[in-house]
């Protein structure tokens, strides 16, 4: 709160007998802060409801030669498993994982 009323003044919160209130300005902030907030929180929602196996769409991988050298087998199988329906990239090709890397 002192944050607050160093940067608004004392206009935004007002004194009262029984303690302070909120001021109009301080009312209207918090109103378009909530209206502003209303579509993050709905792209928020949508991820928790978001299935992995679901996915059909294309993901793409960019990763160091070296590392898809040493990791990029199991990369590929964890991939497969938790995305099983999706078609990875690596930036320069388009991969069916179900081709590739059966267990």
């Amino acid at each position: 709160m002192v944050k607050l009323k160093e940067h608004f003044g004392p206009q935004f919160f007002v004194r009262k007998p029984h303690g302070i209130e909120s001021s109009e300005l301080a009312i209207k902030l918090a109103q378009a802060s909530s209206e502003m907030l209303t579509p993050i929180e709905k792209v928020l929602d949508a991820c928790l409801d978001f299935e992995p196996k679901n996915y059909t769409g294309k993901i793409s991988i960019l990763v160091n030669t070296f590392l898809l050298e040493l990791f990029g087998p199991k990369l590929i199988l964890q991939l497969r498993d938790s995305f099983s329906n999706a078609t990875f990239s690596d930036g320069q090709v388009c991969i069916d994982l179900k081709s590739h890397f059966t267990v």
